[in-house]
C-alpha cells in the first residue's frame, strides 16, 4: 500500500473521532455562552430599570418573574419546533428567530419608558421587560432545550442522555450571573456591557450556525428510530409524575424570591446581594444534574431539618445576633431545601424523547412559584411570611421512607402553615407567638420525615425550649401597632412599652421617631437631632435668613418637617403613597401636622418628580431617601447632582444624608462633588449620651457653589466638648465618578 493511500485511510478514520470532538465542544460551548447571556442580562438590565424605581427587591422580583415567564415562553416554543419531522428546519427557523430579535439591540430603555406611573409599578415594569429585552431573552430562553434535542438527535457517544448539558447550562448561567457583579460592573459602563452583550449574542449565532453543520454530519444511531435515539426506555408520563415536577419546581423558586426578599428587607439591604440566591439557585441545578454531583444527596438530606429548624428560630429574634450569622443561616436553609427538592426533580427526569415536556413543566412550575411570591405575597401578606412557609413546604420534596406515607407529612406541615397564618391575621405576640408553634410543629414534621432517631429527636426538642424562651424575652420589645407591605417594601410603626416614644421602620432601619410625651411631640429625634449634621445645616441657613424654599427627597415619618418656620415653602418628594398615609392626615406620626401642615407632598420617584420642578427654585435640596438601610445608587451620580445643582439657586445647598450600616458612600460623595466644582464637608454625629435612644448617630454631608457657606460651618460653642465637627470627605485616588450608566457597589462595602 502507498503511503498516500495509507494517510488517506488514517483521516477516514480519524474523521469521526474529530467531528465527535467538535460536536462535544461546540454544543457544550454553545449552551453555556448561551445561559451566560441569559443570567448576565437579567442583572444589567435590571441596573438599567432601577433609576426609574429606586432600590427596591420588588423591582428585582418583578423582573424575576418576567423572565420565568419568557423562560417558559421559550420551552414551548422550542417542545413545538422540535416536533418538526427534520432537524435541519429546526435549525434555520430558530436562527432566523436568534437574527430577529437582533432588532432591539444594543439593549437599552426607550425614551418613552422614562417616567413609570404613581402607586404600584408592577404591570409597567412588566411592559417596560417586554418591550425592550423580551424578544432576544425568548430567543436564548430556547436555546438549552434546543441544543439538547439536537444533540440527542446525533451519534455522538452521550446522546442518549443529553442532561449533562443542562448541568453545562446552569454552570454557565452561574457563572454570568456571578462574573456581572465582580467583573463586568465595577469595569464597563451600561453602554460598553451593552454593546459587549450585543457581540456575544451574535457569537452564539455563530456557535449556533456550526451546531447545524455539524448535526448534519453525524448519522444516526443504526437501527434506532429517530424517535428513540435518546433512549430506548421511552414512554408515557402520567399527571401524577407531571404534578411533581411542578411541585418540585414551584417550591424552590418560591423560595428563591422568598429568601432573597427576606435578606435584603430584614437583614441587609444590598442590591448586590440579590444575585447571591440566584447564583445558589442555578449551582443546585448544575450538581444535581451532572454524571458525578460533587456534593453528597445524603448529607443535603441530613442537613435541611436542622438548618431551617434554626432559619425559623432566628428569623424572628434580628437583635443581638450579627448580620452574617443571620444571613448564613438563612443562605444554609434555602441552600439544603433547594438541593434536595432539585435532586428529587433530577432523579424523576424523563427520557430525552420527552426532554422538552420535562423544562416545560419545570418552567411552568417556576412561574407559579415566583408569581405567588412576587405579585400574590406582597398584596396578601403584610409581613414576609411566605420565607418560613416555604421553607415548611420545602420538607414536603423530601423522598418519603418506605414506611412513611404522605399523609405523615401533609397533616403536621398544614397544621404549622395555619399557624404561621394566624401572624398575619390576628398578630400574636409574646407567649403566644405563632412562631413558637410553628416550631413545636415543625420538631414534629422534621422527625416525621427524616427519621425520628433520638439524637435528632433531642436536638430539635431543644431547639423548640430555646425558641419558647426567646418569645418570652420579646413579650417585652415594643409593640408593633401597624404593618403594611408594598412594592417598596414592609414598613412597620412600633410604640414603646410605655407609650412615650413612636417608630417608623423600614424593613429592620428605623426611619423616624416621634415623642408622645405632651409638648414634646415636635423634637426631631434620632438622626434628625438638632445637633446632627442636618439640623446644623438648616439652622445656619435659617440664621442668614437665606431658606425660603426647602425641597426633600424621601418623607419618612416627617421629622425634617420640624426645622420648617413660618414663611418659608417645604416640598417633600415620597416614592410610596404608604409612607405617605402614615405620616399625615389621620396617620400614627403628626410631625407634618404639627409643624408643616402648609407642605407639598409630590409621589414619585423623587428624581423624576423634582425634574418636573421650576430651575432654580430651591434655596436648600435633602436627601433623605432609603430602601431599608440602602440608599438608591441613582440619587447619586454625576447627572443627578447636576439637576440639583439645575433646580438650587446659585448659592443654594445640597444637603445629604448618608448613614449606612452596610455602605460607605463617602469616597463616591467625594468624587461627585470634585466633579461639580463643589465645595463639599462632612460630619459624623456621635451623641454624647449614648443611653437616650431618642438620639442616634448619623451622617451628613453638605456641598454648594458657595464656599463661604460650607467653610463657615463649626461646631456651635455648646458642643465642643462632643466629638463632632465638619471634615473634608475622604477622597480616595482613581476613584471612578458614578454615573447613570456606571457605578461599583462593591467599592463602597463596608
Amino acid at each position: 500500500m502507498s503511503h498516500s493511500k495509507a494517510i488517506a485511510m488514517e483521516q477516514r478514520r480519524a474523521a469521526p473521532r474529530a467531528i465527535n470532538t467538535a460536536v462535544y465542544v461546540v454544543f457544550t460551548a454553545s449552551i453555556l455562552l448561551s445561559a451566560g447571556l441569559i443570567f448576565m442580562v437579567q442583572p444589567m438590565f435590571g441596573k438599567m430599570a432601577l433609576p426609574l424605581l429606586g432600590g427596591t427587591p420588588g423591582v428585582w422580583n418583578t423582573a424575576m418573574v418576567f423572565f420565568q415567564a419568557s423562560l417558559l415562553a421559550g420551552y414551548c416554543y422550542a417542545h413545538v419546533l422540535s416536533k418538526l419531522k427534520f432537524v435541519r428546519l429546526q435549525q434555520v427557523i430558530h436562527l432566523v428567530v436568534m437574527a430577529s430579535a437582533t432588532a432591539v439591540l444594543p439593549l437599552t430603555i426607550g425614551a418613552g419608558w422614562m417616567r413609570p406611573p404613581d402607586g404600584t409599578p408592577t404591570l409597567w415594569l412588566l411592559a417596560l421587560l417586554a418591550a425592550n429585552v423580551g424578544a432576544p431573552f425568548f430567543a436564548l430562553s430556547a436555546n438549552s432545550p434546543l441544543i439538547q434535542k439536537w444533540f440527542s438527535k446525533t451519534s455522538h457517544a452521550h446522546a442518549s442522555d443529553p442532561y449533562f448539558l443542562y448541568a453545562a447550562s446552569n454552570l454557565g448561567s452561574f457563572i454570568g450571573l456571578l462574573s456581572y457583579p465582580l467583573l463586568i460592573e465595577p469595569s464597563f459602563s451600561l453602554p460598553n456591557q451593552a454593546a459587549g452583550w450585543f457581540c456575544g449574542y451574535l457569537a452564539l449565532m455563530v456557535l449556533l450556525f456550526g451546531a447545524a453543520l455539524l448535526t448534519a454530519r453525524m448519522k444516526l444511531r443504526p437501527n434506532r428510530p429517530l424517535e428513540t435515539v435518546a433512549s430506548a426506555s421511552a414512554g408515557t408520563i402520567s399527571w401524577a409524575q407531571r404534578r411533581r415536577w411542578l411541585f418540585l419546581s414551584a417550591v424552590p423558586s418560591a423560595l428563591l424570591l422568598a429568601v432573597t426578599t427576606y435578606i435584603t428587607t430584614d437583614l441587609v439591604a444590598i442590591p448586590l446581594l440579590w444575585v447571591i440566591p440566584l447564583a445558589l439557585y442555578l449551582l443546585t441545578l448544575a450538581i444535581v444534574f451532572a454524571k458525578r454531583p460533587i456534593i453528597s444527596h445524603k448529607l443535603m438530606m441530613e442537613l435541611q431539618p436542622f438548618c431551617v429548624i434554626a432559619a425559623l428560630l432566628t428569623m424572628n429574634v434580628l437583635d443581638g445576633i450579627p448580620v452574617t450569622i443571620l444571613g448564613g443561616i438563612a443562605i444554609a436553609a434555602y441552600f439544603t431545601t433547594t438541593m434536595v427538592a432539585h435532586r428529587r426533580l433530577a432523579d424523576e427526569r424523563p427520557d430525552a424523547a420527552h426532554l422538552t415536556e420535562f423544562y416545560i413543566f419545570m418552567s411552568l412550575g417556576g412561574v407559579i412559584g415566583g408569581s405567588l411570591v412576587a405579585l400574590v405575597a406582597p398584596v396578601v401578606f403584610n409581613s414576609i411570611v411566605e420565607y418560613p412557609a416555604l421553607l415548611i413546604l420545602g420538607l414536603l420534596t423530601r423522598p418519603l421512607k418506605p414506611s412513611r406515607t404522605r399523609l405523615d407529612l401533609y397533616v403536621p406541615a398544614f397544621i404549622c402553615l395555619m399557624v404561621l397564618g394566624t401572624d398575619f391575621v390576628f398578630d400574636i405576640y409574646g407567649l403566644a407567638d405563632p412562631y413558637t408553634i410553628a416550631i413545636l410543629v415543625l420538631f414534629v414534621l422534621g422527625t416525621v420525615s427524616a427519621g425520628a432517631s433520638c439524637v435528632r429527636i433531642v436536638l430539635l426538642g431543644v431547639a423548640a425550649s430555646v425558641f419558647s424562651m426567646v418569645s418570652i424575652h420579646q413579650a417585652g420589645m415594643p409593640q408593633t401597632v401597624h404593618q403594611v407591605r408594598s412594592f417598596f417594601g414592609v414598613h412597620k410603626v412600633r410604640e414603646s412599652t410605655d407609650g412615650s416614644q413612636r417608630q417608623l421602620l423600614h424593613g429592620t432601619t428605623v426611619h423616624g421617631m416621634q415623642s408622645l410625651v405632651s409638648g414634646e411631640e415636635t423634637q426631631p429625634l434620632l438622626y434628625y437631632d438638632r445637633k446632627a449634621g442636618g439640623g446644623r445645616v438648616i439652622a445656619a441657613m435659617a440664621a442668614d435668613d437665606r431658606l425660603s424654599r426647602v425641597g426633600a427627597i424621601g418623607l419618612g415619618a416627617g421629622a425634617l418637617s420640624c426645622y420648617a418656620q413660618p414663611g418659608q415653602d417645604w416640598t417633600f418628594f415620597e416614592i410610596d403613597s404608604h409612607v405617605i398615609s402614615m405620616s399625615t392626615g389621620d396617620g400614627f406620626f403628626t410631625l407634618m401636622s404639627r409643624c408643616a401642615p402648609g407642605a407639598t407632598i409630590i409621589q414619585g420617584d423623587g428624581r423624576l418628580t423634582l425634574a418636573r420642578q421650576t430651575n432654580q427654585s430651591f434655596d436648600l435640596l435633602v436627601l433623605d431617601a432609603f430602601s431599608s438601610d440602602a440608599i438608591p445608587l441613582h440619587l447619586l451620580t454625576r447627572e443627578a447632582v447636576g439637576l440639583y445643582l439645575q433646580k438650587l439657586r446659585p448659592d443654594g445647598v445640597l444637603l445629604l444624608h448618608i448613614s449606612n450600616r452596610f455602605l460607605d458612600p463617602e469616597p463616591a460623595i467625594a468624587a461627585l462633588g470634585q466633579d461639580a466644582g463643589l465645595t463639599v464637608k462632612l460630619f459624623d454625629y456621635i451623641p454624647s449620651d449614648t443611653s437616650d435612644k431618642t438620639k442616634t448617630g448619623s451622617t451628613w454631608v453638605a456641598m454648594s457653589a458657595d464656599t463661604a457657606f460650607i467653610e463657615s460651618l463649626r461646631p456651635t460653642a455648646s458642643t465642643q466638648t462632643e466629638p463632632n465637627a465638619w471634615r473634608k470627605p475622604r477622597l480616595e485616588p482613581g476613584f471612578r465618578v458614578w454615573t447613570d450608566t456606571y457605578s461599583n457597589v462593591l467599592a463602597i462595602l463596608r
